[in-house]
Parts: structure tokens; sequence; C-alpha cells
């Protein structure tokens, strides 16, 4: 798959999250299993622990951004290697 056609399909994800979001009158989705935050991104791995189910970065739709939370050890691999050229911000906050 291209990176443009990865790009389209994540976009029409978070359109279907947003959609969602207004039908149930909700301000935000947090992403939060690894399940998930593959299933939005298209692949993209939040884990580092395979056991467990919520990974190290969270993803936060609202009606006009995307924007994944994660510890700032994390944020660089994140946004270079799960999230490269898609519409999401990537928000690096403290680990501790």
């Amino acid at each position: 798959m291209t990176a443009k056609a990865r790009q389209l399909l994540v976009e029409e994800r978070l359109d279907a999250i947003r959609q969602l979001l207004a039908a149930v009158h909700a301000p935000a989705a947090l992403l939060r299993s690894r399940r998930n935050f593959a299933w939005a991104t298209l692949g993209g791995q939040n884990h580092v622990v395979l056991a467990d189910e919520d990974g190290v970065a969270a993803l936060l739709v609202t009606p006009t951004d995307a924007v994944v939370l994660t510890a700032v050890n994390e944020a660089g691999r994140i946004r270079d290697e799960e999230l490269d050229r898609l519409p999401i911000t990537v928000v690096a906050l403290p680990w501790h």
C-alpha cells in the first residue's frame, strides 16, 4: 500500500470516528487499546510490551483534530515509525 493510500484510508477512519462523536454528542474519543490504535492508523503500533492491551500512546480524536498523546521517550518513534505522513499530530508528555 502506498503512503498516499494509507493516508486517505486513515482520514476516512478519522471521519468515521467524528461522525460517531457527532451522533452521540461526545466531545472526543480516546483510543488507547492496541487494536483500536492499529485500526484507526491502519496498522500503527502503540505498544512496547506485547502482553499489554493498552499501548504507550493514545489517539485523541475531536471534531477538528487527531492527536497522539505519548511519553516524551516514545514520541519520536511513534511519529516517525507509526504515523509517518498521517494527518495526526504527536504531543510528547513527561514520562514521570
